[in-house]
């Protein structure tokens, strides 16, 4: 809608609906930015870890290919020790990168399957939606949230804080098939033990993380996870 201003100068207005429409696109810009720029950063980690790991093949090889007599062989030794540390050090660039990028990922998921279980719950009562956001970002703040099945178990908890008389039906439909006590998923492969679901591994994707990456720093979070319940005792 175009208006004028006191000087007659015309101006663009736009209804809340398009406010919102446009305020989630540039949402949804800026995270595919910062998807895009994590994904490029993990390649290039991958390239200098394939390089310095290359160079200390190569340091390896040569040092093993000479004697102590030889004239260069504190310098191969002292070679293969500076390859050692670049290596070294490249893998823990990587894997200080990665778990970032595991964190981000899996918590901006975690946001959009939580937000979008709470409102298929409430149904478009927002005051159920309140009480529902309410018991599971406070009341609930203790239960663990770290996997798919977590979160599920932790909205499933918050759903029966806040209804008086629970849907059974909706309540499968909205979090499907109900963890185990022990808050993993069935099946056989570790990550599904961890409560991790291909989706996860698809959003993690886009992220440039394999599977197991995702894998390796969930079960270093719940570990994590349980230490600090462990301290707090």
């Amino acid at each position: 809608m175009i208006l004028n201003d006191a000087q007659g100068k015309p101006y663009e207005v736009f209804t809340q609906a398009e406010v919102t429409e446009k305020i989630e696109a540039a949402t949804k810009t800026s995270a595919e930015t910062v998807k895009n720029e994590i994904k490029a950063e993990i390649e290039k980690k991958d390239a200098a870890l394939k390089v310095t790991q290359e160079a200390l093949d190569k340091a390896n090889r040569d040092l093993a290919d000479s004697k102590n007599t030889d004239p260069n062989y504190k310098a191969l030794r002292e070679a293969k020790e500076a390859a050692e540390l670049l290596a070294s050090n490249a893998v823990k660039d990587r894997e200080d990168l990665v778990a970032k990028a595991v964190q981000g990922a899996t918590a901006v998921f975690a946001t959009k399957l939580k937000d979008g279980m709470l409102e298929r719950l409430a149904g478009g009562n927002q005051a159920l939606l309140d009480k529902l956001k309410v018991h599971y970002e406070k009341t609930l703040n203790t239960m663990p949230a770290t996997t798919d099945s977590e979160l599920a178990a932790r909205v499933e908890a918050a759903y029966k804080l806040s209804e008086d008389k629970i849907n059974p039906g909706l309540l499968n439909q909205v979090i499907g098939s109900k963890p185990t006590s022990s808050g993993k998923s069935a099946g056989g492969d570790e990550g599904a033990q961890l409560g991790l679901t291909e989706a996860t591994y698809k959003y993690g994707e886009g992220f440039g993380l394999s599977k197991d990456d995702i894998i390796k720093y969930t079960k270093k979070a719940k570990s994590n996870y349980v230490n600090v319940i462990d301290s707090n005792k």
